[in-house]
């Protein structure tokens, strides 16, 4: 989506300030997210607006991740049409694509959202980049979990995919599990549709890149990373984690629903419940966030 935007992004798809790039060339505040230093101030709103000139098909959407960020973590994204920290616009020349500023600054950050980026999966990435995660596959453990094939892979997934890997000095995992399905995941394909990394375990060749939306593991760090976890309230089990809209609830992994994640969840336009609860051990709690 952004070839020949190599001299401008930052993995591909991040575009980063004066300062941030300085610090990334210094290898000293790299990490999965940002450093801290850039996160939003998670008691105030996060107002974003829309370009007059923007796709009028990419509005809609965004609104929709926009509000799938707050209703699942802690912080407020708001639309406003004057003071604006987030401004999304239909990048114009050179700069066609899909991609965002990471984190705070002390002037606006840009998101550009061309009508080509207009699908949920895209916007919750690029949301996410401005609110300072950075990608899966940039990981030190990276290749512990993928096989890159470096053969198959031009200048721009060179440069990317197989050179962006931090080292662990200079990264923060946040105690989290490698998630091949994560949104912020690249494909494991070229342009070409020719194979660039290989999923040690097979079973997880397909979930990479292939997200539509942010997983478990996504919301769970996005919170991680800006505190909102909850410190009393529900006993959430099978490895959900408290609501930080609500602490009597708990968000849960893919399968599973109810008040503290011990129930299937609820069947959708009527379609008949499928499927069984088991119990699960606290190895398996573990598992979970592994996987």
């Amino acid at each position: 989506m952004n070839k020949g935007l190599e001299d401008y992004l930052y993995e591909g798809d991040i575009l980063l300030s004066r300062q941030q790039i300085d610090e990334m060339t210094s290898l000293r505040k790299k990490r999965q997210a940002l450093t801290l230093d850039y996160r939003w101030d998670k008691t105030k709103p996060i107002y974003y607006r829309f370009d007059p000139n923007l796709d009028s098909a990419v509005p809609p959407l965004f609104r929709v991740g926009a509000k799938f960020w707050s209703d699942n973590t802690c912080l407020n994204l708001v639309e406003t049409k004057s003071t604006s920290s987030i401004r999304v616009f239909d990048g114009t020349g050179t700069l066609m694509g899909c991609f965002a500023g990471s984190g705070r600054f002390t002037t606006d950050i840009s998101i550009s959202a061309s009508s080509g980026c207009n699908y949920f999966g895209i916007i919750t990435h690029e949301i996410a980049h401005a609110l300072g995660i950075m990608h899966e596959q940039i990981r030190y453990d990276r290749d512990d979990f993928i096989t890159p094939i470096p053969s198959n892979m031009n200048e721009f997934y060179l440069k990317y995919f197989l050179n962006q890997k931090l080292s662990y000095s200079n990264s923060n995992n946040f105690g989290l599990p490698y998630d091949w399905g994560s949104n912020m995941h690249y494909r494991p394909v070229n342009y070409e549709n020719q194979i660039i990394a290989l999923a040690k375990d097979k079973l997880y060749q397909s979930s990479m890149g292939r997200a539509m939306a942010p997983s478990f593991k996504d919301i769970y760090l996005m919170n991680v990373y800006y505190n909102c976890l909850c410190t009393s309230g529900a006993a959430c089990q099978n490895g959900g984690f408290r609501h930080p809209r609500n602490c009597n609830i708990c968000i849960c992994p893919s399968g599973l629903g109810g008040a503290v994640c011990n129930e299937r969840p609820k069947a959708e336009n009527g379609a008949a419940d499928i499927g069984a609860v088991l119990s699960v051990s606290c190895k398996a709690v573990k598992d979970t966030l592994k996987n």
